[in-house]
């Protein structure tokens, strides 16, 4: 799993407004998602955050910045989706799998803003919408940020400006 490739609730319901000619919601998104069977949702969990290991109950906390599959989508979801308003809104998955598939729960409810959705799903709801069909673009648009991101930091203190192109 690589998070560069997940896209947040309000990215998605930014691109699928413009795709289509709706007014998609994180809210309206996750009532979509619930309407596919076993929708596939990721949470993005920031460095610190309590877990409890599944194989002996023991608690961990989270040495960085982490990502894990959610096992039951669908009930994660339908959490979320009795709030009115997703910005106080969270939910507590029965369990979490790592990249390397073991298993965790989480000590605290997890709010809306580390959902995180794969591009797939969302084509899918895109395409449902009538939404022009671009297979590979949330895939492209990820990769450009996880490329992006870390040149800032690369980048020498004396390296020469380059001036913008005219092209």
């Amino acid at each position: 799993m690589n998070e560069s490739e997940l896209i947040s609730l309000g990215a998605a319901a930014q691109w699928l407004s413009a795709q289509s000619a709706g007014n998609w919601t994180p809210a309206l998104l996750i009532d979509r998602l619930l309407a596919h069977r076993a929708p596939s949702v990721c949470v993005l969990l920031p460095k610190g955050w309590s877990l409890l290991r599944e194989e002996d109950g023991e608690p961990v906390h989270a040495a960085r910045r982490s990502l894990f599959r959610v096992s039951d989508g669908e009930d994660f979801l339908e959490q979320f989706a009795m709030f009115g308003d997703l910005s106080i809104a969270s939910g507590l998955p029965h369990r979490l799998e790592d990249a390397l598939g073991k298993g965790f729960r989480s000590v605290a409810p997890i709010p809306a803003a580390m959902l995180r959705l794969w591009p797939e799903e969302l084509q899918a709801i895109a395409a449902d919408a009538g939404a022009a069909s671009e297979a590979t673009f949330m895939r492209r648009v990820a990769q450009m940020r996880a490329r992006a991101r870390p040149r800032a930091d690369d980048e020498p203190e004396s390296a020469p400006q380059r001036p913008p192109s005219s092209d």
